[in-house]
């Protein structure tokens, strides 16, 4: 957790911060004006946070902590589920995250855990939050351990969008038998292939004008060569983890800019439960 920006007036000189959950009463007031007065915790049954006054203004200590603070565990969930599921853990030079596994038109909150190397302390929860867009988006997903991935390069598509089928590949067999009806065999293959077409680059909002360059699509030719795992998301609030197959292109001559349309061929390749994909912000 860190602050944004603290303002001071006139020759005001600050040794500490008290974070309080209220208003102070009047004694808390009176010992915190004391000349030479240090903060201890015994002082403020309400507060959150106490705080040496640095350049970073990062606390180290937490009410309930009695060792320093060492980071943060995060978890979303879904308002009005039970379940959360683990976003990531960071230290307390991270101010902030941008989780990328949200799906779209869903409301989320946030549950934050201050660490120590030896305790949990008291959870923090956000008002929820509802993601809205209206494109379809990859993200390119660089990996940091084993299930845990920040992003590289991402694409966003919302001109002349087409969707294709979204089949749904079972390992389903049908065979002969005596009887009047045939019997089927289903194993535990469960993975889908979406596909859509659009144009690679989007309408100025200012200008109303569609244009792309060869820059761009080398751009997308070398996202899809790395081959490495990317996030497909739609505006129906699907969203899928696997890699780009075969795709194609096409650039219409019959139009002066020559815009490139593409044909994108995805397979689906691991659950959005099993992955965490978010970013720092320092």
């Amino acid at each position: 957790m860190g602050y944004k920006s603290i303002t001071l007036y006139s020759d005001t000189k600050v040794d500490y911060l008290v974070w309080l959950s209220g208003i102070p009463t009047a004694p808390q007031i009176e010992t915190a004006n004391a000349w030479g007065y240090l903060p201890l915790w015994k002082d403020y049954t309400n507060a959150e946070i106490l705080a040496p006054f640095t350049s970073s203004l990062i606390s180290s200590y937490i009410s309930g902590l009695t060792s320093p603070l060492t980071g943060y565990v995060i978890y979303r969930g879904k308002v009005g589920e039970s379940k959360i599921s683990k976003v990531a853990e960071v230290d307390t030079t991270v101010s902030s995250i941008i989780d990328y596994n949200v799906a779209n038109n869903t409301q989320y909150i946030y549950i934050v855990f201050p660490v120590t190397e030896i305790e949990v302390g008291v959870s923090m929860t956000s008002d929820p939050l509802t993601s809205c867009w209206w494109n379809w988006s990859a993200t390119e997903l660089l990996k940091i351990s084993d299930g845990v991935y920040t992003i590289g390069d991402i694409f966003l598509f919302d001109a002349n969008l087409e969707s294709e089928d979204n089949v749904q590949n079972l390992d389903q067999t049908i065979y002969q038998t005596y009887s009047k009806y045939p019997k089927s065999s289903v194993g535990s293959s469960n993975f889908k292939t979406i596909g859509f077409s659009a144009l690679l680059n989007r309408v100025d909002k200012t200008t109303h004008i569609y244009s792309d360059t060869v820059a761009l699509k080398n751009s997308w030719d070398d996202f899809v060569v790395r081959g490495n795992y990317a996030l497909l998301k739609d505006p129906k609030g699907n969203i899928y983890c696997g890699i780009f197959q075969s795709p194609k292109s096409r650039v219409s001559d019959t139009i002066g800019t020559q815009p490139v349309t593409i044909d994108i061929s995805f397979t689906e390749l691991a659950s959005m439960d099993d992955i965490t994909v978010y970013e720092e912000i320092r």
